[in-house]
Parts: structure tokens; sequence; C-alpha cells
């Protein structure tokens, strides 16, 4: 018997919970479900290794998505935070404008009244 094929066996046997070695199936037909047990369960780890490596590739894949996404909002706030403060100072000269305009025709509406109380001489 190969001794790397002797040794995969008995590492097996006792990963399957038996203590003693001594006691590994001796025949053909228990030998062979011995050594295919161990073949699915090295098949499913690998499985599970595959699985677990596209889920963090996928992980990834979306961490550089957000940080991209992150990196373009914050270059679009750049972009914005100049106008905000323009708009905002547009909106207060637009206020001021306002009153000046409001006060300017009080002023005009009183000088009017004022001028049509004066008796003519």
């Amino acid at each position: 018997m190969d001794p790397d094929e002797w040794n995969a066996s008995v590492d097996e046997w006792i990963r399957e919970g038996h203590r003693d070695p001594s006691f590994i199936p001796n025949t053909k037909v228990e030998w062979a479900a011995l050594l295919q047990r161990r073949a699915d369960r090295i098949a499913r780890e690998r499985a599970a290794a595959e699985r677990k490596a596209e889920q963090e590739k996928a992980a990834t894949a979306e961490r550089r998505r957000n940080q991209a996404r992150i990196a373009e909002l914050h270059q679009i706030k750049t972009h914005i935070e100049p106008v905000q403060s323009l708009a905002t100072s547009l909106l207060v000269n637009s206020d001021m404008q306002e009153n000046h305009d409001r006060k300017r025709s009080q002023l005009l509406l009183r000088g009017v009244n004022s001028s049509m109380n004066c008796p003519m001489l």
C-alpha cells in the first residue's frame, strides 16, 4: 500500500472520531468507503472555500463601488458648495434690494401724500 494513501486514510479515520487507528477498516469495500468519504469532505471544503472567496470578491467589489461613489459625491459637493454660497449671497442681496425698494416706495408715497396735503398758494 502507498504510504501517502495509508497516512491519508489514518488521518480521515481519526478525523471521523475514531481514537485508535488499529481498528481502521481492513476490507476493500470499507477502505474504499473511507477514501470516498475523505474525497467528499475535501470536495466540500474546496467548494466552501471557493464560495467564501467569491463572497469576499463580491464584497470587495461592492466596497470599491461604494468608495468610488463616495469620491464622486465628494467631488460633486466641492462644486455645489461655491454655488450654494453664491446663491445664498444672491438671495441676501435680493432681500436687501426688496427692502430698499419697499422703503423707497414708502418714502415716495409719503412725499406724494404730504405734497397733496399742502395748500396751494
